[in-house]
């Protein structure tokens, strides 16, 4: 049976963006002359990171602090002022060119503290009793006991342990945001009197990266007198470094919701049915009445409209149900989050079943790192996910990269033979990139991996795509990053043998007018599924397409970001003039062309790829061409036609 194989999105995205000089044919990844170097600070200090590119241009740097895009920060230069502990950690730059991308090795900075003096034996552990403190470890040399629980089912070898006791009740906030690492948090209780024996231990709550930059952070309800065991792990077995350890007791009316049972990951075919549920305890007040409890469920940050009940059931789940799904509960007095609960969509089977596997946002959730031990009161999902590679001849996967720890996401694929494999992201609804590796199945470290090519995105389109020569029994794996910090929802697709994959139609041959046919490459009988804007066209799969009524298309983009606007090359607009741009003095104009179609027109202008968009003009039905003149402010904006008022 021949393979089914997912073409690019119907959905043309006619990205005007800098013109390259042209460049000789062997231009290389940029290169680093200098980098960052480790700074120690005091409390109130500012300080300078500073980095230089070079190679072939033009060059873009992208700082990093572990590991994670941090906003807005896009210079040689990353200034941090008034530095405190939770500034630490460890900074990187992504330097990027047309012909790949460079990460340096990362410069730690660690602001000076009362030291925490954390133990790796639970019995040795330091006891505090204060309500609040910022203190500072390092847990690089800590090794785990026998019988340690494996925190959060994260698989960390370096935990330390200290004892918490406090004076009053309320409720108890630990977090480890200045640490140089991906951290994981744990809290134990000890429900049996006399000796403490780890075997004994009671989880309270867990979490792995709740706060910024892959760090951790829980919450829970203490009780004065107490014994509460703290333990800081990282996020698999090489995850140590420079811990920045903060808590907090606050009183409160009320206590805190509890999460006893987490939302599932999904991973579903096109077409499936999920649901999402998750179980609550509000508590009870001094009748012995539980309070009540409200819901608001949310996909990539943005509230569900009706959704309010501890289910939340999606029916013919389609890419553009993919996402990363919480809930928020209220019970009166306060407010938590469930932790991010995935749908992810995979067709990569004849039949069009999905197999159980995930884009990961982080390398080492690709391995299974061990069974996690379900916190009594706060049991965590499990994500039963992304232990082995995909496998097949072809496939395409939807997720999302928005509202996770990271704006990158990982996925791995098995050549099943020898010879060219095409990978795309074509289809995805924001600006990125992505490079691809090789290495062991089970990489949990990019220091295991072999880096074979960086997809760019070209100029002209806000996606990616690349081919490789594959070796049979070989893992391959794809890292998927916004360009900046862009997110949104990523459509991943690839196919060995490509030579009968889909190809770019000729220029100016799509979407010419409503209910024109698509043709791709395909010799039948292989079939071809299509979609528009992330959403399945119904009917037969075939080689041929027709599109619905244009109603939501978007046919031209304009980028003024790197300072030039230039032409597409590959796309046409569908109208008879179509869009373009030119930048003089500080000032971009542009030129549309007639709307000679019964329908409407918007331009629209925004300063992210992803979005939002707003009305600029709007072109009746036949209205004439003409320009806008516009001043560029800051980086500059995106601008396009649309057929839908956003």
């Amino acid at each position: 049976m021949k393979a089914i194989v997912q073409p690019r999105s119907i959905q043309v995205l006619v990205l005007l963006g800098a013109l390259l000089a042209a460049t000789p044919c062997y231009a290389q990844p940029p290169f680093f002359i200098t980098v960052p170097t480790n700074m120690t600070a005091l409390p109130g200090d500012n300080i300078t990171l500073s980095v230089l590119g070079g190679g072939a241009g033009p060059l873009s740097y992208q700082w990093l602090l572990n590991g994670v895009m941090i906003a807005g920060a896009t210079g040689t230069n990353l200034a941090l002022i008034n530095v405190q502990p939770s500034n630490g950690g460890s900074y990187s730059v992504n330097l990027q060119s047309p012909f790949g991308v460079t990460n340096c090795t990362p410069a730690v900075v660690v602001v000076e503290n009362a030291p925490l003096e954390m133990s790796d034996v639970l019995n040795n552990a330091p006891t505090y009793t204060v309500s609040q403190m910022v203190g500072l470890d390092n847990n690089s040399n800590a090794v785990p006991e026998p019988g340690e629980p494996n925190h959060d089912g994260k698989g960390g070898q370096h935990p330390l342990w200290m004892l918490w006791q406090p004076k009053s009740s309320g409720i108890a906030t630990f977090y480890a945001l200045g640490s140089g690492f991906d951290t994981v948090l744990a809290v134990y209780t000890n429900p049996v009197a006399g000796a403490l024996y780890i075997s004994n231990l009671v989880a309270v709550t867990a979490d792995d990266d709740s706060g910024p930059y892959l760090t951790s952070s829980v919450q829970f309800n203490a009780l004065s007198g107490n014994n509460y065991y703290v333990a800081v792990d990282g996020c698999g077995p090489l995850a140590a470094g420079n811990i920045v350890l903060t808590w907090s007791l606050v009183s409160a009316a009320g206590p805190l919701p509890v999460i006893v049972q987490q939302p599932p990951c999904f991973v579903a075919a096109l077409g499936g049915s999920v649901a999402f549920n998750v179980q609550v305890n509000g508590g009870t007040n001094a009748q012995g009445q539980p309070y009540p409890v409200t819901y608001q469920w949310l996909v990539d940050g943005v509230p569900i409209p009706n959704a309010n009940t501890s289910s939340l059931q999606l029916q013919n789940v389609q890419p553009a149900n993919a996402g990363n799904y919480v809930v928020k509960v209220n019970n009166g007095f306060s407010t938590v989050q469930s932790v991010p609960a995935f749908l992810q969509i995979s067709t990569v089977a004849p039949d069009g079943s999905a197999q159980p596997v995930q884009a990961t946002y982080k390398l080492g959730d690709h391995l299974s790192l061990g069974t996690a031990q379900p916190p009594a009161g706060q049991l965590r999902h499990n994500d039963g996910f992304g232990s082995a590679p995909v496998t097949g001849l072809s496939g395409t996967h939807y997720f999302s990269t928005t509202s996770t720890p990271t704006t990158a996401a990982w996925f791995s694929i098995l050549a099943t033979n020898n010879g060219p494999l095409l990978v795309t992201t074509e289809g995805s609804g924001f600006s990125n990139s992505f490079t691809l590796y090789s290495g062991p199945a089970n990489a949990i470290s990019i220091n295991q991996l072999t880096k074979l090519i960086s997809s760019i995105t070209n100029g002209y389109e806000l996606t990616s795509r690349t081919n490789i020569n594959a070796v049979s029994n070989v893992t391959y794996y794809a890292e998927v990053f916004g360009n900046g910090t862009d997110s949104g929802k990523a459509t991943l697709s690839w196919a060995f043998n490509y030579s009968k994959a889909i190809t770019r139609p000729p220029a100016g041959s799509i979407l010419t007018t409503p209910g024109a046919a698509l043709t791709n490459t395909l010799d039948p009988p292989d079939a071809a599924l299509w979609s528009i804007n992330q959403t399945t066209i119904p009917g037969p799969a075939g080689t041929n397409a027709t599109q619905p009524p244009l109603q939501s298309a978007i046919y031209g983009v304009v980028n003024t970001m790197n300072g030039a606007a230039t032409r597409d090359l590959v796309y046409q607009d569908v109208f008879s003039d179509g869009m373009s741009a030119a930048i003089s003095g500080g000032n971009v104009t542009i030129t549309y062309g007639p709307n000679s179609a019964a329908r409407t027109i918007y331009i629209e202008s925004s300063t992210s790829a992803a979005g939002p968009w707003s009305v600029i003009k709007t072109l009746s039905s036949g209205a004439g061409g003409g320009t806008i003149t516009e001043a560029i402010s800051g980086s500059g904006k995106f601008y396009r036609y649309s057929l839908t008022n956003p």
